[in-house]
């Protein structure tokens, strides 16, 4: 049978060891921790300027919806939609004068009253 001496030797062997051990593990948890230390903080910096760019373009976004809500629930809606339709009407009566060659008339006309009136 071992001596209580003979035990606390072993005992302190091993801790010793395991000490050893730890301390081995440590360097290796420093060296690891030095490599995904830079990676992490990168990433973190991409996330908060990808989060900050989002939270700037939804801001935009409702603004915008907004606008177009505040637009059709505005008192002036209902005239803004007349103006809207008389320029439409317009357009179209440009383009079909165009198509007549009537438009063409016009414009050559009034360029050569506005060049006679320059002379």
């Amino acid at each position: 049978m071992e001596t209580a001496a003979q035990l606390v030797s072993i005992a302190n062997a091993e801790v010793e060891e395991s000490r050893k051990t730890l301390e081995r593990l440590k360097g290796d948890v420093d060296a690891l921790s030095d490599v995904v230390l830079p990676v992490l903080l990168k990433h973190a910096q991409e996330i908060r300027s990808a989060r900050m760019t989002v939270v700037s373009e939804v801001n935009t976004a409702l603004t915008a919806m907004r606008d177009v809500r505040r637009f059709f629930l505005d008192a002036a809606y209902n005239e803004e939609m007349t103006r809207l339709e008389r320029f439409v009407s317009v357009c179209k009566d440009i383009q079909q004068l165009k198509a007549d060659g009537v438009f063409d008339a016009v414009c050559d006309s009034a360029i050569r009253l506005a060049i006679k009136e320059t002379q």
